[in-house]
């Protein structure tokens, strides 16, 4: 039902979000369904940028993903800093989220996390921020060799 309703609730989500008495079930919620609307969702940027500081997993996973679809490199620095959350799946959707946001600083970041001997135990986790930092380069490649778009 919210999700139909659409861009129509941003001004509702807005005032809940700001509330000074929002939960973070009820911020997580709020992510979780913006991710299934279309329309502007720039707006909502600052507050999944704040949401990764609060030590609640759930509430991180759905501001990442959030991020994931409508971030840009400018809210990179603070996904990076997931990379070395203890939670394996916050690195994991933060790495995911860095691949699609991320720009040339964000290559090398990555490739600093895949640096550290310790972070090289977990073979699996290893390899898919590998393939999001390999990913990453190639988009930008291919941003970096497309002609210039006509105006």
């Amino acid at each position: 039902m919210l999700i139909k309703l659409g861009a129509k609730l941003f001004p509702t989500y807005q005032r809940i979000l700001a509330a000074p008495d929002v939960n973070d079930r009820e911020k997580s919620g709020i992510f979780w369904a913006l991710q299934s609307v279309k329309g502007d969702r720039s707006p909502f940027l600052d507050h999944a940028v704040s949401a990764l500081a609060v030590r609640d997993a759930g509430l991180q996973h759905a501001a990442v993903c959030l991020l994931k679809q409508i971030g840009t490199p400018r809210e990179s620095a603070p996904v990076v800093a997931l990379l070395w959350d203890t939670h394996r799946v916050t690195k994991n959707l933060a790495a995911s989220t860095l691949g699609a946001i991320g720009d040339r600083r964000t290559v090398d970041a990555l490739q600093i996390w895949l640096n550290v001997p310790a972070n090289q135990q977990d073979r699996e986790l290893f390899d898919h921020i590998t393939k999001c930092r390999n990913d990453l380069f190639d988009r930008l490649e291919r941003e970096r060799k497309a002609p210039p778009a006509k105006k």
